[in-house]
Parts: structure tokens; C-alpha cells; sequence
């Protein structure tokens, strides 16, 4: 069986993905930010060092123009944190809102491909759709990890992703699923054309017809 739908994101997957994308930093806004905090201590250590050697301690500008100036700045500084904050809580506000994409998978039968350097290995799956035999291929450096950390394959599990098809996890439901067959990794050439499966493809073939 395949299956695909559509839910609300979890707070523990918005945590994940939270960390996995965090909010882009507004160089323009940091460095703005970090300008008005030196021109604001300079401006009020050149006066002040000014008094300070003028014999009559006199101030070389009126006190309310220096307030003035104070008061603009700190107010600037204040109100670009605020924005940068305000991005950061907007950013985490539309995680929390996300829908995401959940590939719900039950196999009985599986082939798997060598390792290649930059794709992982990968897994052709046996699965039925709309009562129809495919062949679903999988492909990631996740699931590299899945396979040494969890029971994967398995006769079934869920896939949990991003509209742009980033995993953001998976849950194990069924048994561990030996692979009956190992088949060699694409070699350049086929990788050269494009010509091969990629993750999430549905082969219109059964996995009895898979060869090398």
C-alpha cells in the first residue's frame, strides 16, 4: 500500500524543522543595528571627554540636543531589535502553521542499491496503488541513516515532509524488511543521462521486474 496525505505539523516536528531552517539573518538589519550602537557611544564619549577638558565644564552642545540625540538613537536600536524579533516570531508562526506531506508506506518486498557517493543507497519497495502493483524507489542519505539506527525497510512506516519535499522524520509501524536482492550502484554514464529512478518515484513496474 501507498498512501499520501496532508496534516498539521507537530510541535515536536516544527522544533525540528525550526532548527533545520532557521530564520534567515537580515545582515542589512545587524549591521544597521551594530552602526547606531558605535555612533551612539561615540557620540556620547566625544561629548562627555569634551566636558570633562573644557576648564569651565561647559558641555559643547546644549544638553537638550545631546538628550535629543540620545534619545534618537536608542529609540532606532530599539525598534530594529524589535523588527528582527518580530521576523524571528513571524518565521516560527508559519512553521507552526505548516501542512505537512505524510507518505504512508506497507511493503512485503524489497531490493536495495549500493551506496552512491552523494545519493545514499537506494530502496525499491513493492506497493500497491489503487490495486495496482508499483514499484516505489527511495533515495536519500536519511534513510542511510534509518538503516543503521532503525528497523528500515520495514513492512510499514511513515515518511513525514515538507511541501519541498525536505524529510523531516519518519515513524516505524510494522518489522524490519530484509532486502532480498543487492543491486550495483549507477554507474556514471546512467547517472551522466539522468536516465535512473529518483526518491519518490512510482515505477510502473512490479519489483519482480526490477534488474539491474
Amino acid at each position: 500500500m501507498y498512501n499520501v496525505y496532508h496534516r498539521s505539523i507537530t510541535d515536536k516536528e516544527a522544533e525540528k524543522l525550526a532548527r533545520m531552517k532557521p530564520v534567515a539573518k537580515n545582515v542589512v538589519m545587524h549591521a544597521l543595528t551594530t552602526f547606531l550602537v558605535i555612533i551612539s557611544g561615540l557620540f556620547m564619549a566625544s561629548v562627555t571627554m569634551k566636558r570633562v577638558s573644557d576648564p569651565d565644564q561647559h558641555w559643547p552642545l546644549p544638553v537638550w540636543t545631546i538628550i535629543l540625540v540620545a534619545c534618537i538613537g536608542i529609540g532606532a536600536i530599539v525598534w530594529l531589535k524589535r523588527i528582527i524579533r518580530r521576523n524571528q516570531q513571524m518565521h516560527d508562526i508559519s512553521i507552526a502553521l505548516m501542512q505537512v506531506e505524510v507518505l504512508h508506506i506497507k511493503t512485503n518486498h524489497a531490493i536495495v542499491r549500493e551506496a552512491d557517493e552523494s545519493l545514499g543507497e537506494g530502496y525499491y519497495l513493492d506497493v500497491y496503488v489503487n490495486g495496482q502493483q508499483r514499484t516505489l524507489y527511495l533515495q536519500n542519505p536519511k534513510y542511510d541513516y534509518w538503516a543503521v539506527d532503525t528497523d528500515f525497510p520495514n513492512t510499514e512506516f511513515e515518511i513525514v515532509r515538507t511541501h519541498e519535499k525536505e524529510i523531516i522524520g519518519a515513524q516505524f509501524l510494522g518489522q524490519y524488511l530484509m532486502p532480498e536482492r543487492e543491486l550495483p550502484a549507477f554507474d556514471d554514464a546512467t547517472l551522466a543521462t539522468g536516465n535512473y529512478p529518483k526518491d519518490g518515484d512510482l515505477l510502473d513496474i512490479s519489483i519482480f521486474e526490477v534488474t539491474a
